[in-house]
């Protein structure tokens, strides 16, 4: 994938010096959640997720990250910089998710933007479902 990559960054290249870092990255935002929605599509039919499971299906977690990321690859800092915004963008999209998790079952549908309860419905594994199928053993 490198060289199509690389032909194209040749003949279009990026406003920024790091344009193979802003594709490179977009790239493994595409593969992370469409394995993330692979899996979430999976554990639907599964009476059970574990924690460590539920992590790994994080696909609005990478969206927070690769844009964490990409706004530093356009600030142009360094390296650690960068992983350090993509490792706060994935931390905070999380959060975000279990907040989510959280208000399917709290909030009204109008505040929500989706029907209450839709996860459960759906089969959809949400942190609070995990959390008390693990109390329960």
């Amino acid at each position: 994938m490198q060289v199509p990559l690389q032909l194209y960054l040749k003949h279009f290249p990026s406003p920024k010096p790091n344009g193979y870092g802003l594709f490179a990255g977009l790239t493994n935002a595409v593969v992370v959640i469409s394995e993330g929605q692979a899996m979430d599509m999976e554990s639907e039919s599964r009476a059970e997720v574990t924690e460590e499971e539920y992590v790994k299906i994080k696909e609005t977690a990478e969206l927070f990250a690769v844009s964490a990321e990409i706004g530093g690859l356009f600030a142009e800092i360094d390296g650690q910089r960068i992983s350090n915004l993509r490792d706060y963008g994935m931390d905070l999209g999380i959060a975000f998710q279990i907040a989510d998790d959280i208000l399917g079952f709290t909030a009204n549908g109008k505040e929500l933007g989706k029907p209450i309860y839709s996860d459960i419905r759906e089969g959809k594994k949400t942190t609070l479902l995990i959390d008390t199928n693990k109390k329960k053993k």
